[in-house]
């Protein structure tokens, strides 16, 4: 088991604690603060629990997760800034409400990169931390990590979903300065995609080649290039069975997200009816896909809306609402937003 997945399967662990087991674990960290293992698993705790306070489904006040999210969080950010426990942490610390926390954190953090600058593992957890406040110096951070260690897939991957991620915030920040967000956007996704394009050349699997190809399409939607982005979602994404002992159902999924590009392209060259065309075979191909959390892909069915395609949005959430995946009351509550005339709040995310 990686690393990664061993932080993982830690942290989940913290979704199902009783409370006897909290105390329990409590009371060795009393013993010994070092034990990483019962700390990521009660940030676990901890996490779910805020969250479930935050969308109504627990009642009671959120100030004790908050706060005790916020010790273990300085805690491993000043002992363990290599951790992956410290990189999640980041999640949890909003500086427009936690000010003072913020500015503590920053403060580690800068001192971790100063006195550590030849550890990757640290410079990547401190650019993950300023990714959305400070993303010049997440970036600066991140380049430097590549240049110490250039194979390592985790830091390449990481620093590509900032830049993505970048890309969607430009247009909103650019918006007096739509040339000049223009120009950033394809920067990122240009540098997106060279981050990326090592990782693809050597992927050893058929999954990992579509999981990184579907990230290299959307740099490449970002850089401008549409014909790349496009050569990308038909070889990853083809109508036809798959690998050969590849789940069917997986290939479903990548077929869904192969007509999501597909239909992003399209909207970026202007040609909305294929988009909706696009977007309905994303949906036919939803029906062979295994429930999944992450499933449908929305952000064609924005973009749409957007575009004033409301309809064939509708006819999209409708149709995913019948098919059984998580949220399907969301999906059909978003459906009604749109035939009332409304728009969904925000970037109509899953909760």
């Amino acid at each position: 088991m990686s690393d990664a997945e061993h932080f993982e399967t830690t942290i989940r662990r913290g979704l199902s604690l009783t409370a006897a087991e909290v105390a329990e674990l409590e009371a060795r960290l009393g013993q010994n603060p070092g034990d990483l293992d019962s700390r990521t698993a009660l940030f676990g705790y901890w996490h779910h629990r805020w969250i479930e306070i935050r969308v109504g489904r627990i009642e009671e006040d959120e100030s004790t997760a908050r706060g005790k999210l916020a010790d273990h969080g300085l805690w491993v950010v000043q002992n363990r800034p290599d951790s992956d426990l410290a990189a999640f942490t980041r999640f949890h610390v909003n500086p427009h409400m936690e000010l003072d926390l913020w500015v503590r954190l920053k403060q580690l953090w800068v001192q971790h990169v100063e006195r550590r600058p030849e550890m990757p593992a640290v410079l990547i957890n401190a650019a993950l931390f300023f990714s959305h406040q400070e993303p010049e110096r997440s970036e600066a951070l991140f380049r430097r990590a590549i240049e110490l260690a250039p194979s390592d897939a985790s830091c390449r991957r990481k620093f590509a979903d900032h830049l993505l991620g970048r890309c969607t915030l430009v247009g909103i920040q650019y918006s007096s300065r739509p040339k000049q967000g223009q120009a950033l956007t394809a920067a990122l996704g240009r540098e997106a995609h060279e981050v990326l394009s090592p990782l693809l050349r050597t992927a050893s699997s058929d999954a990992a080649k579509f999981d990184l190809a579907v990230l290299c399409a959307n740099a490449a939607i970002a850089a401008g290039d549409l014909d790349r982005a496009e050569q990308y979602a038909h070889q990853y994404g083809s109508p036809s069975a798959g690998p050969v002992g590849e789940d069917p159902r997986v290939h479903a999924v990548r077929r869904h997200h192969a007509h999501t590009i597909l239909g992003a392209v399209a909207v970026h060259r202007g040609d909305l009816d294929v988009a909706v065309q696009e977007l309905a075979l994303s949906a036919s191909a939803l029906e062979a896909c295994a429930p999944d959390p992450q499933l449908p892909y929305i952000s064609l069915a924005r973009d749409l809306v957007s575009a004033g395609r409301r309809e064939a949005v509708i006819e999209f959430l409708t149709r995913c609402a019948s098919l059984g995946f998580r949220r399907a009351d969301q999906l059909a509550s978003w459906a009604a937003i749109l035939k009332a005339g409304h728009t969904p709040d925000g970037e109509w995310l899953y909760v």
